[in-house]
């Protein structure tokens, strides 16, 4: 089941961690010599006809999905739909720091990530970890930990996070990635209509192409980047000095068609809005290059 899949996914994500955290999702059932049991499904095998339940005593910090209820669009588009979970940590309280921690690096390495899904995208959007309770088992302290998170799904689609858009200056060797916001290529065709003797109708035909884009991102600070591409478009808004005719390379990574796309452009506008409470975001719009002309 595509739930399933999806827990599972995350539980890898989770155990996927340097500090030597396990951590086991099932149902709570009870507790064995201040050991936590968990009754799950086993099979010391592979062969299919045989199965039982098996009890399975071992160190780790359980997790259980308090609900994993799905909301579907009306029009069941790519079959689209989101989940709102919750998922429940039970730590020792001596064990917290470290465990936290490794909650913490799980939510930063999958907020605003894309993962595939059978044949679903998923986009994950968790909120921060909270505290719920305090339980005491056998004489030891345990703190209950929530974390809520929203996972949007779309079959055989695709999010604005997948694609990758990066700049350089021309004679730069190394790509700036950008953290974009928006990014809206257009290709307008200029057409000529043609009409044949003897014919009350025209067909159009297409006498010049031209690609231009919207690219919206956030500004980071200069240590962030690999070379000085955004720095020099701060040059070119601020400095009324510094040459605005001056040649960029773009390169676009399309989750769609798996294909990288580089042009050569010139930037022919360049818009910085900044609001005290809000983070710097600039808008440039470019034009592919003739550098022919240029």
């Amino acid at each position: 089941m595509l739930k399933q899949d999806l827990q599972q996914l995350l539980m890898n994500e989770l155990n996927d961690n340097t500090k030597g955290v396990r951590f086991s999702l099932g149902k709570l059932g009870q507790t064995n010599a201040s050991t936590f049991v968990i009754e799950r499904f086993g099979d010391s095998d592979t062969n299919p006809e045989e199965n039982w339940y098996e009890v399975i005593t071992e160190e780790f910090v359980p997790v259980v999905t308090n609900n994993f209820d799905a909301v579907y669009l009306f029009d069941n588009q790519f079959k689209r739909r989101t989940y709102l979970t919750r998922f429940s940590f039970l730590i020792k309280q001596e064990e917290q720091d470290k465990v936290l921690e490794v909650i913490d690096d799980f939510i930063e390495n999958i907020v605003g990530t894309q993962i595939s899904v059978q044949n679903y995208n998923a986009f994950f959007e968790p909120q921060d970890i909270r505290f719920v309770n305090t339980l005491v088992l056998n004489d030891i302290k345990f703190l209950e930990f929530e974390l809520p998170l929203t996972i949007q799904l779309a079959q055989l689609a695709t999010f604005g996070a997948a694609f990758q858009v990066s700049i350089k200056e021309k004679n730069a060797q190394t790509f700036t990635p950008l953290n974009i916001v928006n990014y809206v290529p257009v290709r307008s065709n200029q057409t000529v209509p043609v009409q044949k003797v003897g014919t009350n109708s025209s067909t159009s035909v297409i006498q010049a192409s031209t690609w231009a884009a919207t690219i919206e991102f956030y500004v980071r600070e200069s240590a962030f980047y690999d070379s000085q591409a955004v720095n020099s478009l701060i040059d070119q808004l601020e400095d009324s000095t510094s040459s605005m005719n001056k040649l960029y390379d773009v390169r676009v990574v399309n989750p769609i068609t798996n294909k990288t796309y580089t042009k050569t452009v010139i930037v022919s506008s360049i818009t910085t809005p900044i609001q005290r409470q809000n983070i710097v975001s600039m808008t440039i719009t470019l034009e592919e290059a003739n550098t022919e002309v240029i």
